[in-house]
């Protein structure tokens, strides 16, 4: 990754990620008889498989269930304790997906060379071991970017000993289980398996050792101890001895042997070094791990082992287990790494071990908070060590612990000094562990004070930290009972206790609206604002910043729950109050403007008032870019989200290249931001360039976008259905609209009732915008089914919850647009004629507030009203002749054009009937008959390269040319109409691609010549638009050898563009927009009263 990105206009630094990904070698790493006789320790390796991998048959199950998940990332925490067979089973499954065609890796470390790449493969298998040690956010961020660019499935499998709440929010909103290993079953089993297999790598043949009388007791219910129990019999068998009797003498003979072959090779001169530098030596690299041979001399120096010769003796003793030129490889396996701390442990040691993890006034360096990890893992069953290193070193070096505080708050008798020290410590951003502190340490705050302002300052930071690492539902209780707290002392002392109090009503508020619940937040809201309210409407800066913010929530939980004019009377106010202070402190940061600006464009463009809300809304985008370029791991997921919402008014106001640009602008911050926060935002920005991308007739570069959301809001909804519940319906509401532009209507149908039935749940005790919403789509798809009662009954459905939200709502002119042509469907013409009546007359109120925002409106609500006086008039009796009209075009049977670019003409149609003889010049044509349309056009002719024409790449890779599908150029006539000559625009063109093949005819109209240029009529005889622009030559030839223009209709077609910025490729975005907008129809039209049928519309 680059440093430094700028996704559009704001600049955020990239973190670079802290680990790589390397091979993961599944199979079994070979040892020599030798080497092992004289370290047997190393038979206890995973590495080596020597004992076969059984008894895990239904754990592995489990796994490969989870591998074969329809998740397009999953991540699988395998939790148990040290030598339970955590790596062993990881190496069998990721060997098993080897053989699938799988692509294994480890993620380790960041290392100065690039990662490995990745092959063709049908998945990415991640296997972390001590999982909660690290970042896991940035390494999971990265990780879906692999499998997005890749098309690849992603399962990450933790290892770790800890299964505390940093796996559920380090992991965000991905897929995300839970297994824990099962101890040993039939332990004499176990032993006789492992003792038979370790005496046939030992060449012994001495017989098996007898089981051990201690096998049952509690320090051997995992593998590893009676693995090692098993070796040990082995070996001392072999040496014609008695094993140990205890287990804790176990790890102590296995250590011996280890000083045994350090005695032997300084005998055989292979080294130098005395055994008990060795056995410091030892120590050392088992607490820094790996690292560089030149940190090796400083390492080695801070524990007084400066001499060079130790690390090479060491290293002859102790070589690197991959090929990357480290030195001091630790003591393995870590089990017996930790039992050569604890067992050993002088105060000579603990001397060495704080002289070598204190970082002094300098950075912790990664081995420094490696071995502050191992040091809390062997506290665990070594208590001295706890006490006499890993306490003092914490209360002095906070820092240290960062890395391993999973572990450290799980430490039995850890004194709560040692945790307060690192509480106030650690870093605002680091959300996971400050809520893993406060959950040790908040029972001991309660307990030590009986101070009733104390215990509820606890109770509100405790649900605050709760509440910010993404644990809502718990942090509800702390939160609630601060403010029972706040209520008494306030009562008491209100001038003391009124802004505490107020400030956690707000708190409990918005926990009660993150988890869907916003009718018992609103008391709470309000409550906070009565208190901060001043009577006489001065405030300090202190008192502004709290009314204010009490002030924007309470606007927002009003508008949660449908009373939005409420809530913008209450965020204007906000507004207000901050511009004020603004203005009289320059230097207060804008984050709460930002913020009520935000809310009040929201409820601006639900009441319709579009570009008040566009105005405000692209203030508060301002701010924030800001304050993001300030600080982006502060503001980065707010703005990501304020784009969102952004892009949204601007497909509103019909500006969709802007929108698709600022809904890709708001993914990139997302993505990047994701790390700091939950991934929701992230899905409703994918939710949002869906469908922006599908607005641009990019229906098949929305669908795996949108995909993409549900899947993410599908695991949010799945662990709190309460919170992201709404996302999801909202994501499937999206999706099917795509799928059902696909062609996949069954598909989009499914999409929308699932999407309805997840609001019904939600919405069971207040109906929002959002179901009706979904059940005016989930009509639409009935209706493509012909199920003409469904859709009826859901669009009608639709339309009441609208009507009972806000009968005057512009979001309620599509829905009445749609349900006229439900109705009309069901052959109900009066009810539909009334409907489509009522869309005309609200969209027009809108309209003589907001003209340019509500044309889109318009035009469909008009094409429906035109379409359901059509109807009408079909179904009345027919007019006398002497009114009657000019007679209809026959039908054609004409081919529609063939999507061919050879330059060769299409067959010549069969020519119409006509009133009149029409010449083939211009200058020889006569006046049509003046039947014109009450309303005034402007017609004219332009050429294809105006339009941007030339060549264009389909959806499905073919190229073709923009409107010319046999010809270089096809002449385009343009009649530029108000919007109440809409009744020109036929239904069928408001669907089409970059092709002509893709459009259908204006069926039954005619292009002819006249006196002074053009005249279109249409089937009934009346001329829509007459032009007196003289046609140049080269397009009469044009035309009169194509028989066939095409026309473009609509009332924006000239508007948008500066002149001296009109050219071709300007043209055809605006022509292109304006069309998708329903403000345009398009067709090919008959040439000289030459009639064409629409050859499928």
């Amino acid at each position: 990754m680059s440093a430094l990105v700028r996704p559009r206009s704001v600049t955020v630094a990239h973190r670079r990620s802290p680990y790589r990904l390397a091979p993961l070698d599944t199979a079994a790493v070979p040892l020599a008889i030798e080497d092992a006789r004289g370290r047997p320790g190393r038979l206890l390796l995973a590495g080596h498989e020597v004992v076969p991998f059984v008894g895990r048959e239904a754990d592995l199950a489990d796994l490969e269930s989870w591998m074969a998940s329809p998740d397009r990332m999953a991540v699988r925490l395998v939790r148990a304790d040290g030598g339970q067979g955590k790596t062993r089973i990881a190496r069998h499954l990721a060997a098993r997906s080897a053989g699938r065609g799988w692509t294994v890796r480890r993620a380790v470390a960041a290392a100065d060379r690039p990662d490995d790449g990745l092959p063709d493969s049908a998945g990415l298998l991640v296997v972390v071991d001590h999982a909660e040690r690290s970042p896991l956010a940035d390494l999971l961020v990265d990780l879906r970017t692999l499998g997005l660019r890749h098309d690849l499935p992603v399962r990450v499998l933790l290892l770790s000993r800890s299964a505390g709440s940093w796996f559920g929010a380090s992991t965000g909103d991905t897929s995300r289980s839970t297994q824990e290993l099962r101890p040993p079953g039939d332990r004499v089993a176990l032993f006789r398996l492992a003792a038979t297999h370790f005496a046939e790598r030992l060449g012994i043949d001495a017989g098996p050792p007898p089981v051990p009388a201690f096998l049952d007791s509690d320090a051997f219910g995992n593998v590893l101890a009676v693995a090692m129990a098993a070796l040990v019999g082995v070996d001392a068998r072999s040496r014609g001895v008695d094993p140990p009797l205890a287990p804790d003498d176990l790890s102590r003979w296995l250590l011996d042997r280890e000083r045994g072959t350090w005695a032997a090779a300084r005998s055989a001169g292979r080294i130098s070094v005395t055994d008990d530098t060795m056995r410091r030596a030892v120590y050392v690299a088992t607490l820094t791990g790996p690292v560089r041979r030149d940190e090796a001399h400083a390492v080695l120096g801070r524990a007084g082992l400066g001499d060079a010769a130790v690390i090479d003796d060491h290293r002859f003793c102790y070589p690197p287990e991959d090929a990357t030129g480290t030195v001091l490889g630790a003591l393995r396996p870590d089990r017996l790494g930790e039992d050569l701390i604890g067992s050993t442990h002088t105060d000579a040691d603990a001397g060495t071990a704080r002289r070598l993890l204190d970082p002094g006034g300098g950075p912790v360096r990664p081995w420094m908070a490696h071995g502050l990890a191992v040091l809390v893992e062997t506290a665990h069953r070594w208590p001295r060590v706890r006490d006499e290193i890993v306490a003092p070193l914490v209360r002095d070096h906070p820092a240290l612990a960062f890395a391993a505080l999973a572990r450290l708050v799980e430490l039995p008798g850890l004194d709560t000094a040692t945790l307060e020290a690192v509480d106030a410590a650690l870093p605002a951003d680091r959300r996971v562990e400050l809520a893993a502190l406060s959950d040790a340490l908040t029972a001991g705050r309660l307990a030590a004070t009986d101070d009733p302002a104390e215990r509820a300052r606890v109770l509100g930071a405790h649900a605050g930290r709760l509440g910010s690492a993404g644990r809502t539902a718990e942090a509800l209780g702390p939160a609630t009972a601060a403010v029972g707290l706040y209520r008494t002392l306030a009562a008491r002392d209100p001038a003391t206790y009124r802004q505490p109090l107020a400030k956690a009503l707000v708190s409990a508020s918005l926990i009660l609206v993150r988890l869907g619940t916003p009718r018992p937040a609103l008391p709470y809201a309000t409550e906070a604002t009565a208190l901060l309210r001043s009577p006489d409407g001065r405030y300090s800066l202190t008192g502004a910043q709290y009314v204010t913010t009490a002030l924007i929530h309470e606007g927002s939980v009003h508008t949660e729950l449908g009373d939005v004019t409420a809530g913008l009377a209450v965020t204007d106010e906000a507004i207000r109050l901050l511009r004020q202070v603004r203005q009289a402190h320059p230097e207060t940061p804008p984050e709460n403007l930002a913020r009520a600006l935000q809310h009040s464009g929201h409820q601006l463009w639900t009441l319709g008032r579009r570009s008040e809300a566009l105005a405000r809304t692209e203030e508060a985008v301002a701010l924030r870019r800001t304050l993001a370029t300030a600080r982006p791991s502060t503001h980065a997921a707010g703005l990501a989200a304020l784009l969102t919402e952004l892009a949204g008014q601007l497909d509103g106001v019909g500006r969709r290249v802007e929108a698709l640009a600022v809904t890709e602008e708001a993914v990139a911050v997302r993505r990047w931001a994701a790390g700091t926060g939950p991934d929701a935002d992230l899905a409703a920005a994918l939710t949002r360039q869906a469908s922006a991308l599908a607005a641009l007739d990019r229906a098949a570069d929305s669908l795996p976008v949108g995909e993409e959301a549900v899947a993410l809001f599908r695991d949010l909804a799945a662990r709190d259905l309460g919170a992201h519940g709404r996302g999801l319906a909202l994501a499937l509401k999206d999706a099917s609209l795509v799928k059902a532009r696909l062609g996949r209507v069954p598909e989009a149908a499914a999409a929308a009732e699932e999407a309805v039935a997840l609001l019904r749940v939600l919405d069971r005790d207040r109906p929002t915008g959002s179901l009706a919403s979904a059940l005016v789509v989930l009509g639409a798809h009935y209706a493509a089914l012909d199920r003409a009662e469904d859709a009826l009954a859901v669009t009608a459905e639709g339309i009441t919850l609208l009507r009972g939200r806000n009968s005057d709502a512009a979001e309620l002119v599509p829905a009445l647009t749609a349900l006229s042509d439900r109705q009309a469907a069901a052959g109900l013409h009066a009810e539909a004629l009334a409907t489509a009546r009522e869309a005309v007359r609200l969209v027009r109120r809108h309209t003589a507030r907001e003209t340019g925002a509500f044309e889109p409106a318009l035009a469909q609500a008009l094409t429906a009203l035109t379409d359901r006086l059509a109807s009408t008039i079909t179904a009345s009796p027919a007019p006398s002749p002497a009114r009657s009209p000019a007679p209809s075009p026959a039908p054609s049977t004409a081919p529609s054009p063939a999507p061919s670019t050879a330059p060769s003409p299409p067959p010549e149609p069969p020519p119409r009937p006509s009133p009149r003889k029409v010449t083939t010049t211009p200058a020889a044509a006569p006046p049509v008959t003046p039947r014109v349309a009450p309303a005034a056009v402007r017609l004219g002719f332009l050429r294809d390269a105006e339009l941007g024409g030339g060549e264009v790449r389909t959806r499905d890779g073919r190229r073709g040319r923009r409107y010319s599908p046999t010809v270089e150029a096809v002449p385009v006539v343009r009649l530029e109409c108000r919007t109440g000559t809409e009744r020109a625009i036929d239904r069928g063109f408001r669907q089409w691609g970059g092709l002509v093949r893709d459009l259908t005819h204006l069926t039954g109209w005619t292009l002819t010549p006249t006196a002074s240029g053009l005249a279109v009529v249409d089937p009934t005889g009346v001329v829509v638009a007459e032009g007196d622009t003289p046609l140049p030559d080269g397009w009469v030839d044009e035309v009169t050898r194509q028989q066939r223009a095409l026309v473009l209709i609509g009332p924006r077609l000239g508007v948008g563009l500066h002149p001296e910025e009109r050219g071709p490729a300007q043209r055809w975005r605006e022509l292109r927009d304006a069309q998708r907008n329903g403000l345009v129809a398009a067709g090919l039209v008959p040439w000289r009263g030459v009639s064409s049928r629409a050859g499928g519309s």
